[in-house]
């Protein structure tokens, strides 16, 4: 079975294939394993557990959730062996994470989890945000979290309206400037990619360092770009991608739908992957990481490969 790799220079990822019945990917007879998922070894998953002092603990469970929640791996388990990091457990909040991850979620739950201004004579002003980017209601969820009550929407413009100390009125703008933030511009190159014993034309020539790694993967000396193309959209949660790719043989299709985007490692989920390739349909879902060759799938015992490269758009 062909495990999931990571290889340098290019950081090939060999990702998994969901496959139909009906359309077992095989390199060389042996099937394909997904790596969906951040894999990592149980040794470095630690138990971290936070209880809020000041805020509602449900409330910034389900901001925590949302924003910085995540499934992994353990390696040498079952690929739908999956775990959530985050985890309510009555006024306490686990976080079940490698130390790094973990770390930053707790810093990010004692920023959120401040007291209440004891000074009741302060004077108090009114601000109205708007946000851009996510919607009113879940900066409305996130404001909550902080303990604010005097908070009114205006849903048909997508604005807050709050009336609180200058120095808690404070605190929800830093709140909405860390959580309201545009989805990134991406590019994303597509190409079809087929093994073989002769060397290509210089016309249907593969990216040298990609070469290098897939004769890691299979005994092939050879490989040729059968096809590519590319796409630009905005990486938003939802959003359904679709590059047509014709070549002299077939076409392929390939159809995407953004998860979600990682701003810590500017990785970006893809949380449906559906190629129509060489006459078989193949669905999984990966993660992919910017300036890294992913191997969405590969099919057939002179296998044609369907590669993914990912760029950010400054």
């Amino acid at each position: 079975m062909v495990q999931s790799l990571f290889l340098t220079p290019a950081r090939l990822i060999c990702a998994a294939l969901l496959v139909a019945t009906t359309a077992l990917a095989q390199v060389d007879g042996a099937s394909t394993q997904a790596a969906t998922v951040p894999t990592f070894d149980a040794s470095v998953i630690k138990v971290h557990q936070y209880t809020p002092q000041h805020v509602n603990a449900s409330q910034l469970f389900q901001v925590l959730q949302r924003s910085y929640g995540r499934n992994y791996r353990i390696a040498g388990r079952a690929p739908h062996e999956q775990s959530f990091n985050v985890h309510p457990f009555g006024d306490t909040i686990l976080v079940i994470d490698e130390p790094e991850y973990a770390n930053k979620l707790i810093d990010v739950m004692k920023q959120l989890d401040v007291p209440k201004s004891s000074d009741a004579l302060a004077p108090e002003v009114r601000r109205t945000f708007s946000v851009d980017h996510i919607s009113v209601h879940s900066a409305l969820q996130a404001v909550q979290v902080l303990g604010r009550t005097n908070v009114a929407v205006v849903p048909e413009s997508g604005q807050l309206i709050v009336r609180d100390t200058a120095e808690r009125v404070a605190e929800v703008e830093g709140l909405l400037a860390e959580i309201d933030r545009a989805a990134p511009r991406i590019l994303l190159q597509c190409m079809i990619v087929r093994a073989q014993n002769d060397e290509p034309s210089p016309a249907a020539a593969v990216p040298t360092e990609l070469t290098d790694d897939l004769r890691k993967l299979v005994g092939f000396p050879h490989f040729e770009m059968a096809t590519q193309g590319m796409l630009t959209a905005v990486a938003e949660p939802g959003r359904k991608l679709q590059l047509q790719l014709p070549s002299d043989t077939d076409e392929s299709i390939l159809e995407l739908e953004v998860g979600a985007f990682e701003s810590a490692t500017r990785s970006l989920s893809l949380s449906r992957c559906e190629i129509f390739m060489a006459r078989q349909k193949i669905e999984t879902s990966v993660v992919i990481r910017p300036d890294e060759y992913l191997v969405l799938c590969a099919t057939g015992r002179s296998p044609v490969f369907c590669v993914l490269r990912l760029t950010f758009i400054d």
